[in-house]
């Protein structure tokens, strides 16, 4: 598949001189350059007698003062350090601009989450507000997040009660302008089951054998080699398809995998431009609604995303701590509290229904059972071990940590 040239298309189309006469006089008026990697963030409007630069300096420092008090002075080289990477990378209005949202947020009474992500290594976002993690305290990299020999873009991930969350995208509108602000097109495509179910409907498959094959693979499978690997229907999903029919079945479903079946859009993200976004974006309606390139494109043409996340968890603990105002408790300070063991207690009961990322799945139950955690350490490290690449690592953490096995280091500098 290719744009055949006038050439190719007067050999191809003889009889048509005047409607290929008509698509060149077209061509040749269409003038359009796709300019890649040139910055398109709007600047923050920041108040009178500041400039940006100057505006983020202040409220890092006056937050160093607050979250530090008689101990500021310690960490002032690092805030200092960080500050100078910013701005050499560009970035300063990048910061600005979620300080401002998240300051609407909670001075508005909606929930927002302390932070996630590699950006919690980062003092200035702890000393603006943006995260509520010490990133000192907890031994946290500010390069993990930005650093200027790795040339990615920052990103903030931020939760918000979902309740609310509207509101927050609302004032970025009013702020910026909705020629300038959008969501994000995302294609749905076509995964194991869906697949199945095309081929099915074409052969005209018996839908009995049609469920008997998609029980055997799971809604996440983004293939049919996850299907297989799958703990706990994978042995079910590789039996079926010995039988020359449903392997017959899974072949001519994956030639189908990831072909785009149905728009959709990026659910939590929005892109900020500081000029029109039609002017470089074609767009559902116009001028404005969803943009109709999915991110990876536009971030190589300079956009920067911002993912404003609805979290149900926030909107439940605020609930919680409006009941317990009703009833007359003072408030929780969460940091002071991160010991606690009644927590702890709770956690190895298993009782996780609505605790965030601990709640997901069997799996996650089976090594909570086995780290038995006792400390928030734990958590966070239960949490980076329970990923694709170190998953298998977790049995040796386990003996580790109840010292049943010591501890070795390929280099004594990893201590």
């Amino acid at each position: 598949y290719y744009v055949k040239s006038e050439k190719e298309m007067r050999k191809l189309f003889p009889y048509a001189e005047e409607a290929i006469d008509n698509t060149q006089k077209i061509a040749d008026r269409c003038n359009v350059e796709i300019r890649f990697h040139e910055r398109k963030l709007p600047k923050f409007d920041v108040p009178e007698g500041y400039d940006s630069w100057t505006y983020l300096n202040k409220l890092c420092k006056d937050g160093l003062v607050r979250r530090y008090g008689d101990e500021a002075e310690k960490a002032r080289a690092q805030l200092e350090e960080e500050l100078s990477v910013i701005k050499s990378m560009g970035f300063v209005d990048y910061f600005l601009i979620v300080w401002d949202f998240i300051n609407y947020a909670k001075t508005h009474g909606i929930a927002v989450g302390p932070g996630r992500g590699s950006a919690a290594g980062s003092l200035v976002s702890y000393t603006t507000g943006i995260t509520d993690i010490d990133p000192l305290r907890f031994g946290l990299f500010f390069e993990r997040f930005l650093n200027p020999k790795r040339q990615t873009m920052p990103d903030i991930d931020i939760d918000f009660e979902d309740t609310r969350r509207n509101e927050v995208v609302d004032h970025i509108v009013q702020t910026y302008g909705q020629n300038r602000v959008a969501t994000i097109r995302t294609f749905v495509t076509l995964k194991p089951r869906s697949a199945l179910s095309f081929v099915a409907m074409a052969y005209q498959i018996p839908d009995a054998h049609l469920k008997k094959l998609t029980r055997t693979i799971s809604e996440k499978a983004k293939d049919f080699s996850e299907a297989q690997a799958d703990s706990s229907r994978g042995w079910k999903f590789k039996k079926l398809i010995q039988d020359p029919y449903y392997l017959n079945m899974v072949k001519k479903a994956e030639k189908l995998l990831s072909l785009p079946i149905n728009l959709s859009f990026h659910a939590p993200g929005i892109i900020l431009s500081d000029k029109d976004l039609y002017l470089s974006c074609p767009r559902e309606n116009g001028n404005i609604g969803t943009v109709e390139y999915e991110y990876p494109y536009l971030e190589r043409m300079g956009f920067l995303k911002f993912d404003i996340l609805p979290l149900t968890n926030l909107s439940f603990l605020k609930r919680i701590e409006t009941l317990r105002k009703e009833n007359g408790k003072e408030e929780i300070e969460i940091q002071k509290h991160l010991e606690d063991e009644m927590t702890y207690l709770v956690l190895n009961k298993l009782h996780l229904a609505l605790i965030f990322q601990l709640d997901a799945t069997s799996g996650m139950r089976s090594v909570i059972e086995e780290i038995h955690p006792s400390s928030f350490q734990d958590i966070a490290n239960i949490l980076a071990l329970y990923r694709p690449g170190p998953i298998n690592e977790i049995p040796t953490y386990t003996r580790r940590k109840n010292h049943q096995e010591e501890v070795t280091y390929l280099d004594s500098r990893l201590k």
